[in-house]
């Protein structure tokens, strides 16, 4: 019965080392990967309204520009530019130079 529970151990622990040897492999991997990210460049939304045309925009948001920008500013309006964080708000911090958590995006 002892010698059972020694191989059993022996099975388990080599089990259990790959598991963990594997698991430190990914996390390499993953730190890897994080220090070869490249930061997300932020584009504009009239870039984005310019490259997609009226029948993408219809199948992405349901519904056409004149419609989507009414309610956009309707939003705005009920909860504030801070919040909302328009095109004109951003640019507006970042001409005043600001940096606070609010001028940041992400």
């Amino acid at each position: 019965m002892i010698s059972v529970c020694i191989i059993f151990m022996c099975v388990c622990g080599e089990f259990f080392s790959g598991v963990i040897n594997k698991l430190s492999r990914i996390k390499s991997n993953v730190a890897d990967a994080a220090k070869k990210r490249v930061p997300k460049i932020r584009t504009t939304w009239a870039k984005e309204n310019e490259r997609i045309t009226d029948r993408m925009f219809y199948r992405l948001f349901r519904m056409k520009r004149p419609c989507f920008n009414a309610l956009c500013s309707k939003i705005e309006r009920a909860i504030g530019e801070k919040a909302f964080r328009s095109e004109r708000y951003i640019q507006k911090l970042a001409k005043d130079g600001t940096s606070t958590p609010e001028s940041r995006m992400y």
